[in-house]
């Protein structure tokens, strides 16, 4: 099994790689295995940084025992408010879930 493995390795081992362009005109560019490795990591860093500034953070998400906490009501007051459109939620599997600062802005400005 190793004497496989490091077969396979000794087949991926050359230490230049020959970039080919689409026209013959185009001059062509030969990279060793480190500068490519270093390229592609660069490369994949700057994706990375591009995605994440994008990026927002997950809303807080509680159950309706800790919102109805939180806006010192019952639980049957918030199902109401949720059943009329009152609040908004997310059903994530069976329960329901509520984001508090959407729940406070529709309370707030009346939705």
């Amino acid at each position: 099994m190793k004497s496989r493995q490091l077969a396979a390795d000794a087949e991926l081992r050359p230490q230049s790689a020959k970039v080919l362009s689409p026209t013959d005109s185009a001059p062509s560019v030969t990279l060793t295995r480190a500068e490519l490795r270093d390229l592609m990591r660069d490369a994949v860093v700057e994706a990375l940084a591009e995605f994440e500034l994008g990026k927002q953070p997950a809303p807080e998400l509680l159950g309706g025992d800790q919102m109805a906490l939180r806006l010192g009501i019952s639980r049957t007051t918030l199902h109401r408010l949720r059943t009329e459109g009152a609040v908004p939620s997310v059903k994530v599997g069976d329960v329901y879930k509520f984001e508090p600062a959407a729940v406070m802005a529709a309370l707030r400005g009346g939705r």
